[in-house]
């Protein structure tokens, strides 16, 4: 999993791939443990798969974007600089 760019301005995009098709969760978090936003979730076939999430009125700070697949997880730190 990636997110990119990092700091972002606006907007980033996470990347996942997935090696087989699964059911997957893409979330975003505050740095409080708070979900700011489901980005994604559902069942995605085997491949890359990008997601775009734009700040719209979230503040400057520090977030963190959870992917759930399968039995795994990752974790990205990611930051928003207005």
């Amino acid at each position: 999993m990636s997110a990119s760019p990092n700091p972002f301005n606006s907007a980033f995009t996470v990347t996942v791939d997935l090696p087989e098709n699964e059911e997957m969760k893409v979330e975003l978090f505050n740095m409080l443990g708070q979900r700011v936003e489901v980005i994604a979730e559902g069942e995605f076939s085997a491949g890359t798969h990008r997601f775009r999430w734009t700040a719209n009125e979230r503040p400057s700070g520090v977030y963190l974007v959870r992917v759930d697949w399968g039995k795994d997880n990752a974790v990205k730190r990611v930051v928003l600089m207005k």
